[in-house]
Formats: structure tokens, sequence, C-alpha cells
């Protein structure tokens, strides 16, 4: 299934793009490794149209965004094409595919189901006190990262320390949120990366 060279066929490639278009949400980093929310539109070929933070844009010349198919891991870098105004928040960015390559399998780390009360302490954030510290509930986690759920206004990039008891045993990380979701009644879906 790969060209000489080990390349992936074009077709297996347009499949993953496809595949990515389809998301809801990714994490795109820039050149600069500045990381960006991005929301798949519209796939036309190689061209992905996507809403993306406005500001965030200042400066971008390419993107790569790592993501996951039937657990196969890929990457794929995008350069910026054009932008243009949607919302006060956000562009409509038009990405071209540069390159799409598979990931190693080893980067995708299995889930493991929490459900557990932790306790949350503030390193950095955009909306609240270093320090504070707050109730969660740690959804699932894996070697490389956690999902909580919190009630507090947690932003893309804050840091913090995440404690809990979970089967008997001590958990405790340092993590980054890398993707916030709102959920009903006020709450926030984080996912975070561990390290």
């Amino acid at each position: 299934m790969t060209e000489p060279g080990g390349a992936p066929e074009p077709s297996v490639e347009r499949a993953a793009l496809s595949a990515l278009a389809e998301l809801p949400s990714v994490v795109g980093v820039s050149q600069e490794g500045v990381e960006l929310r991005l929301e798949p539109r519209d796939l036309d070929g190689d061209h992905l149209t996507v809403l993306a933070p406005r500001l965030g844009l200042v400066g971008v010349e390419t993107l790569t965004v790592r993501f996951a198919v039937d657990s196969a891991p890929w990457r794929i870098t995008f350069e910026l094409r054009q932008a243009t105004y949607h919302s006060f928040d956000q562009a409509l960015a038009r990405l071209r595919m540069r390159s799409a390559e598979r990931g190693e399998v080893e980067r995708i780390s299995r889930r493991e189901p929490v459900h557990a009360p932790g306790r949350l302490e503030v390193i950095q954030a955009r909306n609240v006190i270093s320090g504070n510290a707050y109730a969660i509930t740690i959804e699932e986690r894996s070697a490389s990262g956690l999902r909580f759920t919190c009630e507090w206004d947690v932003a893309e990039g804050d840091t913090f320390r995440v404690s809990a008891v979970i089967d008997g045993a001590r958990y405790a990380v340092r993590a980054t949120a890398v993707n916030v979701t709102r959920a009903p009644f006020g709450r926030r879906v984080v996912g975070a990366r561990v390290g």
C-alpha cells in the first residue's frame, strides 16, 4: 500500500485528509510552535477550509495537524493560502495540504475510563489566579493525557497540577489544556496533555 520509498499512496493520503475534514475540531501547530484550535468546514481536493482564531493566524505560514484514523496516527502539514474575516474572534482559513505522513503507532496511548473526583491547582491560567484550587472530575486518562470536567473557565494553554486517588493509588500529574469545550450547566470538558 505504499509507493516506492515507503510514502503512503495518494489515495491513502486523501482518505486521511477526508477523515480529518470530518472531525469537529483539531489542534494545528504553526511553524513557530503556536497551537491553534481549528474547526474543519469544507474540503475541496487538497484544500481544507477551517475556522481558526482570527488573531492567532497572524504570521502563520504552515500548520501541522496530528490526528488518528481508526487508531492509525497521521501528521498532515498545511500551507496557509488565504484567511478571511468570519467574526470578531474567528477567520475562515483556506489551507493547502503540503505533506501527509503516517505517524508512529506507539504515539497513541490507550485511554482508561476513570470517572473519579480530583483536585486541580492552577500553575498559570488566562482567566483565574495562579495557586487557586478547584474540584474536578477526571473522566479518563492515558500515558500522555487526561480528560476532565470542571466548573471554571479553563482556556487552552492553561497549566495546572492534577491530583486524585484512583483505584486506591495516588495520581498526580502536571498538565496543559489543549482542548476545551463547553458542556451543559456552565461546565467545561478539558482535554489536557500530561508533562
